[in-house]
Formats: structure tokens, sequence, C-alpha cells
């Protein structure tokens, strides 16, 4: 009898034993299953609120908008170049208007001959530009002889250019009183014609 009973008590023990053992298994696993889950639900949730938080709604000329949003002034083109509209760079240029002539009776004008053998030619280009209306000086002799030209005093470029055309002439034989003037007795003239070894004037 006592054999039996003593059986008995050591067969509860090795159950009570295995029993336990497997409350703890279980116990583990479940553990590990719950981290295991809320590990996933941690992951899920971080993804999300990235993708919410870096969300931006690109518009059709490429400007961002939501929190990064860029405005159209600040628009940048594609290699992400912001571009800005250059400075003015246009003048203003303001031209002196074209000097007008005279009237001819007002501008005195010396006709001299700087060519060899062409004697009494001044006499008679003098006589051309007093026919002209212009105010005309005692023609003479040149000290030298030299090409033709049409000669002005300070501000009466205009003037020349008007006797040059008196003798079928351009602008292009009209220039400045020289330093020298080819003359010893310039008196008052405002034009000097100058009529010379090239027989542009020839009369």
């Amino acid at each position: 009898m006592n054999t039996g009973a003593h059986d008995a008590g050591g067969g509860f023990g090795q159950s009570v034993g295995t029993s336990a053992g497997r409350g703890v298994a279980v116990i583990l696993a479940a553990v590990a299953v719950g981290a295991i889950l809320m590990w996933l639900g941690y992951s899920d949730q971080t993804v999300d609120a990235s993708s919410d938080d870096s969300a931006q709604t690109t518009t059709d000329d490429g400007a961002a908008t939501d929190d990064g949003a860029s405005s159209d002034d600040s628009a940048s083109t594609d290699d992400g170049v912001t571009s800005t509209a250059p400075p003015s760079t246009e003048t203003t240029t303001t031209t002196a208007p074209p000097a007008v002539a005279r009237p001819a009776d007002q501008v005195k004008v010396l006709v001299l001959n700087a060519a060899v053998n062409k004697r009494g030619i001044a006499g008679r280009g003098t006589a051309i530009v007093e026919q002209a209306g212009y105010v005309t000086l005692k023609a003479g002799d040149a000290k030298k002889d030299q090409p033709t030209e049409i000669q002005y005093a300070p501000d009466y470029e205009a003037d020349a250019i008007a006797v040059a055309e008196t003798f079928g002439l351009d602008s292009s034989v009209v220039v400045p009183f020289p330093a020298e003037l080819n003359t010893d007795d310039p008196g008052d003239a405002n034009v000097i014609v100058i009529i010379g070894l090239d027989g542009k004037i020839d009369i």
C-alpha cells in the first residue's frame, strides 16, 4: 500500500512540472509575438508619418507647394538655378539738332586762287558767290597752291556747306579754318573758298 501511494505521488509531481514548462513556453511565445506585432505597427506608422511630412504637390510650372512651397517670383529652372531678369541697359542718347545755315546776306565769303595758270578764276568765283546772295570780299591769290577747299570759321560749317553747293560741290571739301590761313589778308571772312589745283572748281 505504501509503495502504491508513493508511486502515485511521484506521477503527480512530474505532471505538474511538465504543465509548468509548457505554460512558460506559451508565455514566452506570446511575448515574442506581441513584440513582433508592436515592432511592425511602429514601423508602419513611421513610414506613413514620413510620407505625410515630406509630401509636396508640384504645380504645372514646377513650383513646390505645402510647407516648402515656392512663389512665382522665385521660380527655379529645370536645372535648379533660379533665374532673374537682367537689369535694363537701355540708354537714351540725345542728338544735337543739325546746324542751320544763316541767310546768305549774313555770311561773308572770300574767294582765293590757289591754282597755277588759272588767272582770273578767283574773280569769276566771287561773282558766282555774289549772285547767290552772299556778302563777298575782294578776290585774291592764295600764298601757295593747294587742293580745293571750302574753309569756315567756328560755327559756320552749315554756311560753308551751302557755299560749296553753289559750286556744285558736296561737304567732302568743307573743313574748319586751319591754324594758318593760305592768305595774308583774310579780312573778316566767315567762309574762304580755295580754288585749287585739282580742278574741282572749273569756271
